[in-house]
């Protein structure tokens, strides 16, 4: 009888990891791809926002450009080089994700992490809401 209290405590250390139950360690690993996603999610709603900012102030210098070259000639001549400048900086600006979601034409961004437990992938509205 003494010698098997050893055998079983060496299985129960073979059957459980040092570091915790392999439920723990599933959860661990979750969290941490969880952190991944939103740090990742992040970083491109800020990569967007500084691509749209840089475009509109390219719009806004290519606006204040044409309105200087059109002052200078007092109105006598119109500037159509500044017109297709602004032109360009406005089509540039059109083609941010940012502004397709702001015109309805992108879905917007949804956080995963706000949904509804009992909401299927598959079905973005939940069954709840039929």
């Amino acid at each position: 009888m003494l010698a098997l209290v050893p055998v079983m405590l060496l299985c129960q250390s073979i059957r459980q990891p040092a570091n915790g139950s392999p439920f723990d360690q599933v959860r661990v690993m979750a969290e941490m791809s969880e952190k991944r996603y939103s740090d990742q999610v992040e970083a491109d709603a800020q990569f967007e926002r500084v691509e749209f900012h840089q475009r509109y102030n390219h719009l806004i210098k290519a606006m204040k450009e044409f309105t200087d070259a059109y002052n200078a000639s007092h109105g006598h001549v119109l500037p159509v080089r500044k017109i297709a400048a602004i032109t360009r900086a406005f089509e540039a600006l059109q083609k941010t994700d940012a502004w397709k979601r702001s015109m309805g034409l992108m879905p917007a961004r949804s956080n995963p992490s706000l949904r509804s437990s009992f909401t299927k992938p598959d079905d973005p509205l939940g069954a709840a809401n039929h």
